[in-house]
């Protein structure tokens, strides 16, 4: 979904995709791997994306139609967002490990400041019924 919402984005936008690189602070290669789907985001650069096109990480994701409901808030590091959450919600390591894709190592490697893949950030939002944005303390819930 994110392939079809970036380019649904850029056309909106009516720059072409050398320019949006550019503005957004990635190579144009890059840009057209992600439209492709030949790789994935990193969390630090979909909130570049989202900032840029003033929508929200649930929207460029395909989970929402609302393009931006809310003044995004500057987020936190993840791993300490992560956590935060985890805590509110009840929600143990292990509940994680036994229930999605994430993996010991990512929580090892998110500790130490690693940038998350959004495809795992979409999944660890999806388990703990949360938006990505609230997910990342994006949203103005947190």
């Amino acid at each position: 979904m994110i392939c079809e919402r970036l380019t649904e984005l850029m056309e909106e936008k009516q720059k072409n995709a050398k320019t949006i690189a550019r503005e957004i602070g990635v190579s144009e290669s890059t840009l057209s791997d992600w439209k492709n789907g030949k790789s994935l985001m990193k969390l630090s650069s979909a909130i570049k994306v989202v900032n840029y096109f003033n929508c929200s990480l649930e929207f460029l994701m395909g989970r929402s139609d609302e393009v931006l409901d809310y003044k995004p808030k500057v987020c936190p590091p993840f791993y300490e967002s992560l956590r935060n959450k985890m805590n509110e919600n009840n929600i143990s390591r292990t509940m994680i490990f036994n229930n999605t894709q994430v993996k010991s190592s990512h929580f090892v490697d998110w500790k130490s400041g690693a940038d998350p893949n959004i495809v795992l950030v979409y999944e660890l939002a999806k388990y703990m019924k949360i938006t990505i944005d609230e997910l990342v303390g994006r949203d103005r819930s947190n």
